[in-house]
């Protein structure tokens, strides 16, 4: 051999290469493995939703009387935010965290365990509710309990390894109110109570407006500024507002029940989420890409509309807690709330995301990586899911919120009736595009 030094580096070269291209198949399939389960888990929140639509219409006269403890009532409500939400909202943040904030993949093992759960947890919870299941319904919170453990234990894995710590921990402190919720609910189920009216006022504001309305408000500005391509970063600039609102939902978890406490929370939030979206649409406006794709002003509609319903939900809370209204008005700020904006803001999110999880499960990134470095092969949402069903839906989902408000305002289960109708149209028609997109 004449050039013996020669070859060894060539054959250096060779092993290098072969070893980058093990690398890259082996994180092509870890990104293949945490795509289809995050599928798993936003279609699993969708067949609760339908489900939810159901229940809702077999509880109209509990509705029209405005009876929010009614077994099929609380099967219902916990249909939309046990199953339907946080089953999104876990697949969201398995799917995300690791791009917003540049950290670590998720353990996929752990997380399908989380799923499992997760699903057969809020299954039982819902059945439990349904037949008046007393303490039984303790058994089922408890596995959301453990599917919640893995959730965070995942999450501060990634947190740990991430490059952008301080996003990801303004960001997902959020998740922390859903652990207060899952306790306050299992001390509701066991009836560890001194104070079970002060307690499930507690429950509920920590679960919709601490984890829902607080995640959905943090993560759609930079959600929205990746799918734009934003030229900014929407929290760039001061003041931050994820201060302000962890202190209105601690200053409304806390002191809710005393004047003072309530209207400073309620001012903290409801600014600090009108900033968020001041920034939000912000980052809209500084986009590099000027076509934007047909979810995008339906996700921005859904998010500005919290802003509204929120309000309406805190002022409806503090005419009942205070005595001046009577509870039927609550429940009906409660239900526009869930289905007009939490519903329809992930819904629209769903049309954005899953369009791209179906392409990305069938074109393998570790099979086909030329696919992804070519944008231009990649089709457009309007391209792989129809536009017209689906945003039917999304236009249901707050007509049927608002006949519901309706029929709990008026008495009358007439209202009820129809608002169910509607939503499962809706959810029908979207459940249509969905169908259509997986055989395209």
């Amino acid at each position: 051999m004449l050039f013996p030094g020669l070859f060894a580096t060539r054959e250096g070269i060779a092993m290098q290469n072969l070893d980058s291209l093990g690398a890259a198949r082996r994180s092509g399939r870890a990104l293949l493995f945490r795509f289809r389960l995050t599928r798993r888990f936003m279609l699993t929140g969708w067949g609760f939703f339908g489900a939810a639509w159901i229940l809702l219409g077999m509880s109209s006269e509990a509705l029209a009387a405005g009876n929010r403890f009614s077994p099929l009532m609380l099967a219902a409500v916990h249909l939309l935010t046990v199953g339907f939400a946080l089953h999104v909202i876990q697949g969201a943040i398995l799917l995300m965290t690791p791009i917003l904030f540049q950290g670590a993949l998720f353990h996929v093992g752990l997380a399908r365990l989380e799923l499992g759960f997760s699903l057969f947890g809020a299954a039982g919870l819902v059945f439990q509710f349904a037949h008046a299941g007393g303490r039984s319904v303790a058994c089922f919170g408890a596995l959301l309990a453990l599917a919640y453990a893995i959730l965070l234990l995942n999450l501060v894995r990634s947190i740990r390894t991430a490059r952008r710590k301080r996003d990801a921990l303004y960001t997902l402190w959020p998740v922390l109110w859903l652990g207060v919720t899952l306790i306050d609910g299992l001390r509701l189920a066991w009836g560890i109570v001194p104070n079970e009216k002060a307690l499930f006022a507690h429950h509920l504001t920590a679960g919709l407006l601490g984890t829902m309305t607080a995640l959905i408000g943090l993560l759609s500005p930079r959600l929205l500024s990746v799918f734009v391509s934003s030229r900014s970063s929407p929290f760039a600039r001061k003041p931050r507002p994820e201060p302000w609102l962890f202190a209105g939902v601690l200053a409304l978890v806390i002191g809710g029940d005393r004047p003072a406490p309530f209207v400073v929370g309620s001012v903290l939030f409801l600014t600090a989420y009108g900033l968020i979206a001041f920034r939000a649409l912000q980052a809209l406006r500084n986009r590099r890409r000027r076509e934007l794709d047909w979810p995008i002003p339906w996700i921005v509609a859904g998010f500005l509309l919290g802003l509204p319903a929120t309000a309406g939900w805190l002022a409806a809370d503090w005419a009942v807690r205070s005595g001046t209204k009577e509870a039927p008005l609550f429940l009906a700020a409660v239900l526009f709330h869930l289905m007009a904006f939490v519903a329809t803001t992930i819904a629209a999110y769903l049309a954005r995301i899953l369009p791209f999880l179906r392409w990305s499960v069938r074109y393998d990134p570790a099979v086909r990586p030329e696919i992804w470095k070519t944008p231009d092969q990649v089709p457009k949402p309007r391209q792989m899911m129809p536009a017209r069903p689906a945003m039917f839906g999304m236009a249901a989902f707050p007509a049927a919120a608002g006949l519901f408000a309706l029929s709990v305002l008026t008495g009358q289960a007439f209202w009820a009736e129809m608002g169910a109708g509607i939503g499962v149209l809706g959810w029908s028609a979207y459940t249509a595009a969905l169908a259509l997109m997986e055989r395209r």
